[in-house]
């Protein structure tokens, strides 16, 4: 009987080790302890073994927790894949606390996860702190800005104060819209500390005070919140609440942080060991009344500004012609939020359509002395036109209850018609002109030889003239076929394999997002186009849970922690900053910084991922080597 070949043997065993370890799904909840405090946020984990992918799990309803759902990511150890599904929960209830079971479906099966239990304390509730929530009104109609300010006021020394987590439900209420403040506290200042508030970094400013006659220190900032639902009756805002674990410092005096606002401090921290005390406090409900927008006088083509204001317009140049690019600079100001400020698009005034081209888009407006500054682009559309008509746009007085119009004077413009030349005057910077003369041209059916040219010797070239062309003509098709393979490759894995096909081109993604946002993009906008990355190559969605997350991504890849503390940075100090025009210098990296940062994490990312597998496929192998019979005739 002959012997069989190392590799057949290599290939067969490494099949039937990879038929063998196929086994029945099976699902599971796992946590990192089993003991917790009331109203302290933990992970626990849904891991269903023996799939690559899944569908989210159906979790059974419970009053206990307040679970929320942070992303999935799948793994690979020692040759079984496994799915793993994150979920954040606040324990609701003391005592023993159970985390419920629930199914999940894999294909036509059902796989059921056992219920699990952990132990949830108490916290100490403290009189050496106290919180307060401060509103600028206690009433407003439906889509004004109210500024919230939050105060944490402590005689507890802060070296002590460490793993906080603050809660202000009035910033996670599906009722209200968050901005930022006008004026925000800026992260390189010296009093300018980083605090985890409802799964946020906010940056807060800290003063020394007084509290009971002893010394303490306020930690404070902004936020401003916009109802989006008026009621009949006030909005009941819950207390703020702050659950943070304190064990006493050596020097009592706090004289600030030493990690920069933007990065992490002890107030982050998760694991706390030694002799600690697990605190608690609570602050005051806030009411808030909603109005409605009156029906009486409202404006048909009301702009939903609440405010009133005023407006400037300058245009240049004022002498053009027709079709030549003119900037209208619109300026607005006295209103109470010029950084909320969004006027209607220009291209909604018939007045300006009617005569004037220009693009659909508005840019972003510029800040400065409580002044917002739109720019528009117009083109005139003939030469007739002779003025920019005035610009109007409606609002609401909350101070007077009625409505308002801020409107521009019209400008003056000059459009002459566009001059006309013809072709053959065209002149060349050489000085010399465009002139119908005829010119030797040579080859082609319209060849037309002169002078001394035409004694020259044409007559077709032998085939070893033209062996390029014979080579080509055999060269063409399979390079044909291999550029047609290659440009159809993204779209075949998208076919055969959706989640991988995203993940690859997840990068190209990003910088193609990079190159439109242009040279000098905003701090948000990188952080948007960062997020994006991040949910698409490793399946964090939202990256709503900020450090954890990427901290873990940037440790399997073996990336700099230095470079992954920036691009932490970058995502914290813009999380709340999203859907606001206001201008935010970025923490340290800019567009090209930010894209060097994400080559180099997508470069060591992919490097671990194919010398996992490398490694996995050589054991696999070994392995199966090793085992093979060795069978002799």
């Amino acid at each position: 009987m002959p012997r069989i070949p190392p590799i057949i043997a290599v290939l067969s065993s490494l099949g039937l080790l990879m038929v063998g370890s196929q086994a029945a799904p099976s699902a599971e909840i796992k946590v990192r302890a089993t003991s917790y405090y009331l109203g302290s946020p933990f992970n626990f984990y849904i891991q269903v073994n023996g799939v690559k992918s899944a569908p989210k799990p159906d979790l059974l309803e419970t009053d206990a927790l307040q679970s929320r759902y942070v992303g999935a990511a799948p793994s690979n150890r020692d040759g079984v894949d496994s799915f793993t599904f994150t979920y954040e929960a606040i324990p609701l209830k003391s005592g023993k606390v159970k985390i419920p079971g629930g199914l999940v479906s894999i294909g036509n099966q059902d796989v059921p996860f056992a219920l699990s239990e952990i132990e949830v304390g108490l916290p100490k509730t403290t009189d050496e702190m106290e919180l307060k929530v401060e509103l600028s009104k206690t009433e407003c109609y439906v889509g004004e800005p109210v500024t919230l300010t939050f105060h944490w006021i402590t005689n507890l020394s802060l070296n002590g104060v460490k793993a906080a987590d603050i809660r202000i439900p009035a910033l996670t209420d599906y009722q209200f819209r968050v901005r930022p403040p006008v004026e925000e506290v800026e992260p390189d200042a010296d009093n300018a500390i980083g605090l985890p508030v409802s799964n946020e970094r906010v940056i807060a400013q800290f003063e020394e005070t007084n509290r009971q006659q002893r010394p303490a220190v306020r930690l404070s900032f902004q936020k401003i919140i916009i109802p989006t639902k008026a009621g009949d009756l006030p909005l009941l805002i819950k207390p703020p609440t702050l659950v943070c674990s304190f064990v006493e410092p050596r020097d009592g005096r706090f004289k600030g942080t030493r990690y920069p606002s933007y990065f992490n401090n002890e107030f982050f921290d998760e694991d706390v060991t030694g002799n600690y005390q697990r605190l608690m406090v609570q602050g005051q409900p806030t009411m808030l009344q909603v109005k409605a927008l009156p029906l009486e006088g409202k404006p048909a083509d009301f702009s939903g500004i609440i405010g009133s204001f005023s407006l400037r317009a300058e245009a240049s140049p004022k002498v053009v012609e027709v079709n030549e690019p003119i900037t209208l600079a619109l300026e607005a100001s006295g209103h109470p939020y010029p950084h909320l400020l969004e006027l209607p698009t220009f291209s909604s005034q018939p007045a300006l359509t009617r005569s004037f081209a220009m693009p659909t888009d508005q840019s972003r407006p510029r800040l400065a002395n409580n002044t917002a500054t739109f720019s528009q682009t117009l083109r005139p559309l003939r030469d007739n036109v002779t003025a920019i008509p005035a610009l109007e746009f409606s609002y609401f007085d909350s101070e007077t209850g009625s409505y308002g119009s801020a409107r521009t004077a019209p400008m003056s413009l000059i459009v002459s018609p566009v001059t006309t030349v013809n072709i053959l005057d065209a002149e060349f910077s050489d000085g010399s002109a465009l002139k119908n003369v005829v010119e030797p041209q040579s080859g082609g059916i319209f060849a037309n030889y002169m002078g001394p040219e035409l004694l020259m010797n044409r007559k077709p070239r032998s085939w070893k003239a033209n062996a390029s062309g014979w080579i080509m003509a055999w060269l063409l098709p399979p390079l044909l076929f291999l550029g047609l393979w290659q440009f159809t490759k993204n779209f075949r894995l998208a076919r055969h394999d959706p989640d991988l096909a995203k993940k690859r081109r997840a990068f190209s993604r990003f910088r193609f997002s990079l190159w439109k946002l242009g040279p000098d993009p905003e701090p948000e906008d990188l952080s948007k186009a960062l997020k994006s990355y991040l949910e698409e190559r490793f399946e964090v969605p939202h990256f709503e849970s900020g450090a954890k997350e990427l901290r873990t991504i940037a440790k399997q890849a073996d990336v700099d922690p230095n470079e992954a503390d920036i691009l932490i940075g970058l995502i914290d100090s813009t999380s709340a900053s999203g859907y606001s025009k206001h201008e935010v210098e970025p923490p340290s990296v800019g567009r090209e910084g930010l894209l060097q940062l994400v080559r180099r994490l997508e470069q060591q990312a992919s490097r671990a991922a194919v010398f996992l597998f490398v490694i996995t496929t050589l054991s696999l192998q070994l392995h199966a080597a090793e085992n093979a019979p060795d069978t002799l005739a």
